[in-house]
């Protein structure tokens, strides 16, 4: 009898040494890949498996997991540790293990996000010393893709930025980011010399939202 006790107690153990493996609902739909310069969307199914369209040369279709914290994808051969942010909207990946040949960060966004329509109220500032232009406060549920920037200096350029100055599009884009306007996100300008005054349009209005001006 205590050997067999022993062997149950044995057989639970082992069950109990691996983290219980889900389907997560919340990232399940389609994602957008706004890091790395990519546009490829990833679509999370309920039945474990997902896709890249279009597939890169490093990562396509498989399958995926949650294994205790982390995200798993092909039978649990490259694992991410993820971290939610706005409003569960925005989807940080960072590997971890020793497999070198996949990216060490992926940022994803959720796409088919609503939008307001009307003119959103904004506050900016300028940090002069990083040639940037700061989102302080933006009414909920603006995204950036309804922003158009301008600049009176054609030879500025400027990239839409996270609050930890990571690109949410290619430089001169906004069409491409499916998030929402945050705190903290801010307008990096570029390759230009003296003042540069940035005007930032809501397109769904035709709203002028207001100017800053930044010493590059």
């Amino acid at each position: 009898v205590v050997a067999v006790i022993g062997i149950i107690l044995a057989i639970y153990l082992m069950g109990e040494s691996e983290p219980p493996t889900v389907v997560d609902s919340r990232f399940v739909g389609e994602w957008q890949q706004t890091s790395d310069l990519s546009l490829s969307v990833w679509s999370f199914n309920n039945d474990g498996t997902f896709g890249i369209a279009p597939p890169s040369s490093i990562m396509g279709n498989g399958s995926w997991v949650v294994s205790g914290n982390l995200l798993c994808f092909y039978n649990k051969t490259l694992c991410y540790s993820f971290l939610f942010t706005n409003n569960g909207d925005m989807l940080t990946l960072n590997k971890t293990g020793f497999s070198t040949n996949y990216p060490s960060s992926i940022i994803l966004s959720k796409t088919g996000l609503q939008g307001t329509t009307q003119t959103p109220d904004i506050q900016c500032s300028i940090d002069a010393a990083a040639n940037r232009v700061i989102i302080d406060s933006i009414d909920p549920n603006v995204r950036w893709s309804d922003i158009e920037i301008t600049t009176n200096n054609v030879n500025a350029t400027w990239q839409v930025q996270d609050i930890n100055q990571k690109g949410l599009a290619r430089i001169g884009f906004t069409s491409t980011i499916t998030v929402y306007m945050s705190a903290g996100d801010s307008i990096f300008v570029m390759t230009a010399i003296g003042d540069v005054t940035v005007t930032l349009t809501f397109k769904p209005t035709n709203a002028v939202l207001g100017h800053w001006t930044v010493n590059v």
